[in-house]
């Protein structure tokens, strides 16, 4: 029986559920796309457990989000109200809001290293004048083109249709061809909607140009701690 104490925090109901699952603590993170690293500094209380991150539990393994955030009601989703095995597997696109997860796949794929090697720019900034007034060019770039990065996904914020597909072009842009005719968002537009295609299609090229202008600001390296392996198909998008 496990301890009472180890339901007492979101990070104690995340440990218990690696003990009713059976699994590692490194399992139950891989499989929501998250480095060990991370999850330890979550599961130490270090860190707060997200709403995004609880989604993720409940997408992979059934325990309801609000539960491990709270700990109240049901530990369990109740699987007899989705209508298919696909409905299930797919379970957080489906929920309200569209896309959660993948905008955290996103955000830990194409974002947070943006974010990681500009604060290593800060860090070097220190070290001399020039360097920081280097830092504050490149910083007035990087600002600028954040903000088109934000404004181009404000404009399907709303629309998961189109987020859904855009997020993922982002987060696999080689990968995109080959990926796209799969994705039941794309496949929808290209269908019924091809005006709205043919605008999805321009914002991921922009989506693409803007990423493209902020990793020259500050250019990709391999960053210590990086090697997570992120995949689409942990998200649940892909039949």
């Amino acid at each position: 029986m496990p301890n009472k104490h180890s339901q007492d925090s979101p990070a104690g109901r995340l440990k218990l559920i690696c003990k009713m699952e059976g699994i590692t603590q490194k399992e139950l993170a891989d499989s929501i796309g998250m480095s060990l690293r991370g999850f330890a500094t979550i599961l130490g209380e270090k860190s707060k457990v997200s709403q995004t991150l609880a989604l993720a539990v409940e997408a992979r393994f059934g325990y309801r989000a609000d539960w491990i955030l709270t700990g109240e009601g049901s530990q369990k989703r109740n699987f007899d109200d989705e209508k298919s095995p696909i409905q299930r597997f797919k379970l957080f696109l489906t929920d309200d809001p569209y896309g959660l997860l993948l905008k955290e796949l996103f955000f830990r794929k194409t974002l947070e290293p943006l974010i990681l090697r500009q604060e290593k720019y800060l860090i070097q900034s220190e070290k001399s004048l020039e360097q920081r007034k280097i830092y504050q060019e490149k910083i007035k770039d990087f600002s600028k083109f954040r903000k088109e990065l934000i404004q181009i996904l404000n404009e399907v914020s709303q629309d998961h249709f189109k987020l859904i597909p855009l997020l993922i072009a982002g987060s696999f842009q080689n990968e995109w061809d080959g990926m796209k005719a799969q994705i039941d968002q794309y496949d929808y537009l290209e269908k019924y909607k091809p005006a709205d295609k043919e605008e999805l299609e321009k914002l991921i090229q922009s989506l693409w140009d803007v990423l493209k202008k902020i990793n020259q600001i500050f250019p990709s390296e391999e960053l210590e701690g990086s090697s997570t392996a992120y995949s689409l198909e942990d998200y649940g998008s892909i039949d």
